[in-house]
């Protein structure tokens, strides 16, 4: 299935970060998939990246808290945590073996599913599924 976009939403919203055209977004991501690849549960202000690493062969999910935004930085004295960060995939393997890299998580695997949560994280934390 494909859609098409009659102008560039995704530049637009990276430009102008209105959140009709991220919900926009979503929606057009919705109705093109039977299923979300990857469940997130937490704040907008959430980053996550989804790396398939070829050496060593392994999927990475990459979590950035983007709350300080670049151009505040100079004024940010601290950066808030982010808690209660839930995140649910399908393994890419049978027999996964999981570990969270920059925070505490925990993780369980379900039929195929693996949900981490995260109780709390600061600037960065990713989590990384390799085969056994």
């Amino acid at each position: 299935r494909v859609m098409y976009v009659a102008f560039g939403i995704g530049r637009y919203y990276a430009n102008h970060e209105l959140t009709h055209a991220r919900n926009r977004m979503a929606d057009y991501v919705g109705r093109l998939l039977p299923r979300r690849q990857v469940v997130v549960k937490g704040p907008r202000s959430l980053e996550v990246t989804v790396w398939r690493q070829a050496t060593p062969e392994r999927l990475i999910i990459h979590l950035a808290n983007r709350t300080p935004l670049a151009h505040d930085m100079p004024r940010i004295q601290e950066v808030l945590p982010l808690r209660d960060v839930e995140i649910e995939f399908a393994s890419p393997y049978a027999e996964p073996r999981v570990s969270c890299r920059g925070a505490e998580g925990v993780v369980s695997v379900d039929g195929g599913r693996v949900r981490v949560r995260l109780s709390e994280m600061l600037e960065y934390a990713a989590v990384v599924v390799e085969g056994r």
